[in-house]
């Protein structure tokens, strides 16, 4: 009984009418005893009925009414009677409630008042005209069966994403299912996210647009020390500390079984859409659609809190340059480059100088022939050793294979590639959520992950910048400590407007709309924030020290920094060496 969601008409119609009122009994007897607001609404072809809850009763007097639909499918009304009496032998008239053993046919009274099941449908309100053909009561008595003994409330949570973000969150609130259900939906076979390789490039076996853009030899630009999540250390502590891409993977597999996440995953499922509902006592509910990508079956369940871990490294960004049409040459955005072979004695341009841009340029250019790396940062990239790597401002515009730079110089290319970062997307959010994402900055959000307007909405993986891992593990439990009410939000009037004060404070400083997530060395305020809040840890001084250190030596020479071994001796000191290449 932990998990109360939707019943459709057609899984009632498969039970008998005994069955089905068994069902629909214990999810309002469930209701009754809960420490908060469940049960079950009309919502097209869905049922969901509010009740009061009531504690202390001794006694439950039912009666019972069956409905039909206007295509004359019989349903239980959710219109029930419930008179209890509490140990003060007092009796209090609820509403209205179901036994239906002899149903036959039922009919509509009138048409013409008659609405469609898209109207909510309250305990206390109205339902409809619907006629009954039949009733009955029964007397439960719940003398013989104490309250505590009743199963409690669990506060149900979404988590959208099985990559390290999902995983993480689910970690944390699977610690503690006494006080949570938790169902994670991941629309492919496995959990890892970007953090999976594969070949392809556009779409699924679903037919589902390729969510990871991981390339083949691709190593971490961040030492595993750091990248760990705190609680689950790295086994793998040999060699360089920036470790192949499949280190992650088999890492976050550990992570997910050790923790015991699996019969927790909802594996090829994908969300198609998310739905806030209001309660009459103003709490929010979200209604989840999802479908089996094997089965193809559709469901919508009820949540209490969603945390979206959909990632943002699936959708690229592609800024328009004027002649980009006439090119006739090899076109991708970084999201599909996998391998550098295929650029082999080819002319490549670049555009594009952020962490995958110069990943890409280094791979790229043991390759091919020439290849131009076009971007606008204010000096030029150090790239020691590469000979064939020339670095031009951003491109003004292209005719044919000729690409003219903004300072006027020109080149040939062959092949293009995208390295321009990518959007934020959260296709399956409902149009009554506001989700601002002009110029990659999502809004409206607080700390950078929590929706203004709902306070049981999370968007994870918005800062970048950071040591993302060991974020996700701290605002997990940040998270769950909202829910838990030991974080006292402010009112949604005061959290936009301490937004606004500190993103006109960053503006000011030249830091643009798009570059407000863009931590870096705001970072550590922010992670040292959450944690006290949530009176949980902080992160040693000497994992600050170590990222640090990486950001000089990637700065003294961006083809070798890769190739050292860190070695934490204690909060405060750690060992370096190099490892020689293979």
């Amino acid at each position: 009984m932990s998990e109360i969601g939707m019943f459709t008409l057609n899984a009632l119609k498969k039970l008998s009418r005994q069955q089905a009122l068994i069902q629909v009994l214990l999810i309002i007897l469930y209701s009754l005893f809960g420490r908060r607001y469940h049960g079950i609404k009309f919502v097209e072809n869905y049922i969901k009925c509010i009740v009061i809850p009531y504690h202390k009763v001794t006694e439950l007097a039912i009666t019972v009414n069956a409905i039909c639909t206007p295509n004359m499918q019989e349903v239980v009304s959710p219109h029930p009677t419930l008179t209890m009496k509490q140990n003060s032998d007092k009796t209090k008239t609820v509403g209205k409630f179901i036994r239906d053993e002899s149903v036959t046919s039922c009919k509509r009274a009138s048409s013409k008042k008659l609405p469609h099941l898209r109207k909510p449908a309250m305990i206390g309100g109205e339902v409809g005209h619907w006629t009954a053909v039949a009733s009955s009561s029964l007397l439960l008595d719940f003398k013989q069966f104490p309250v505590e003994n009743m199963p409690s409330s669990k506060t149900r949570i979404a988590i959208i994403g099985g990559g390290v973000a999902g995983l993480v969150v689910a970690r944390h609130t699977a610690a503690k299912l006494d006080s949570y259900s938790l169902t994670l939906f991941e629309q492919t076979d496995q959990v890892g996210g970007t953090w999976i390789y594969t070949d392809e490039t556009d779409i699924d076996k679903h037919g589902l647009p390729i969510h990871s853009s991981m390339y083949k030899n691709l190593r971490t630009n961040i030492p595993r020390e750091v990248m760990q999540i705190p609680d689950f250390p790295m086994k793998h502590n040999e060699g360089p500390s920036f470790v192949h891409h499949s280190v992650i993977r088999e890492y976050l597999w550990d992570y997910a079984k050790h923790f015991n996440l699996y019969p927790h995953i909802k594996l090829n499922t994908v969300v198609k859409h998310v739905e806030p509902d209001t309660l009459p006592n103003g709490q929010t509910i979200w209604m989840i659609t999802y479908e089996d990508l094997e089965s193809k079956i559709e469901t919508t369940k009820t949540f209490d809190a969603v945390v979206v871990c959909n990632g943002h490294y699936t959708v690229g960004h592609v800024p328009h340059i004027p002649g980009i049409e006439s090119f006739s040459g090899g076109t991708i955005h970084s999201h599909q480059y996998r391998i550098p072979e295929v650029y082999a004695r080819k002319k490549v341009c670049i555009l594009g100088a952020s962490w995958s841009g110069m990943d890409i340029a280094i791979e790229v250019s043991q390759y091919a022939e020439k290849v131009y790396l076009s971007h606008n940062l204010p000096e030029s990239v150090d790239l020691k050793m590469l000979e064939n790597v020339e670095q031009r401002p951003g491109i003004q515009s292209i005719q044919g294979n000729i690409f003219i730079f903004r300072d006027g110089s020109t080149a040939e290319v062959d092949n293009f590639i995208y390295c321009t970062g990518y959007k934020f997307t959260y296709p399956f959010m409902s149009t009554k959520v506001e989700m601002r994402t002009d110029d990659n900055h999502v809004e409206p959000t607080y700390k950078h992950l929590i929706h203004m307007d709902y306070q049981n909405l999370f968007i994870m993986g918005l800062p970048t910048i950071v040591i993302p891992f060991p974020l996700f593990h701290l605002q997990a439990q940040y998270i769950l400590s909202i829910l838990e009410g030991q974080i006292k939000l402010p009112s949604t009037e005061q959290m936009r407007e301490e937004y606004e004060m500190e993103k006109k404070a960053l503006l000011e400083l030249g830091i643009p709309l798009r570059h407000i997530a863009k931590l870096k060395e705001r970072q550590w305020a922010y992670y040292d924030e959450i944690a006290a809040a949530a009176n949980i840890p902080s992160f040693p001084p000497v994992i600050r020290k170590i990222y640090d250190h990486v950001d000089q030596m990637r700065e003294l020479d961006l083809t070798t920094y890769k190739n050292y071994q860190y070695r934490i001796i204690d909060d405060e000191n750690f060992a370096l060496c190099y490892c020689k290449p293979c």
